[in-house]
């Protein structure tokens, strides 16, 4: 028997808002980024590090269940340390995704590396 592979596509690099929505969708990403705690560079991406707080745990599952409508070639980690400690989400993929991250949150980036 002789087994076929199959190549997956990659989703395009490419946000699906438009116009107001766009516009929207970045106050809302602005204002729960602006409570990370770290960055830290990954060789798929980057993760970043939020306080424990159950606000920030709501703001991120926002942010997340919007993304992944607007950004597919996202892979997404919510990553919750023990004690009520600190939260990372980890926004990997091809290197055009890294690069994507790091055009879309480089000032978040900069100012925590």
């Amino acid at each position: 028997m002789i087994e076929q592979t199959r190549t997956v596509e990659e989703a395009p690099i490419a946000c699906m808002l438009t116009g107001d929505e766009l516009t929207e969708r970045g106050s809302e990403v602005g204002a729960v980024f602006q409570a990370v705690e770290q960055v830290r560079e990954l060789a798929d991406g980057y993760e970043f590090r939020f306080p424990g707080s159950d606000a920030i745990v709501s703001g991120l599952l926002g942010f997340m269940l919007a993304e992944r409508r607007c950004c597919p070639f996202f892979t997404f980690e919510l990553v919750f340390e023990p004690n009520l400690s600190a939260i990372w989400v980890r926004l990997r993929g091809s290197t055009a995704v890294k690069e994507f991250v790091a055009a879309a949150w480089g000032e978040i980036i900069a100012a925590h590396v």
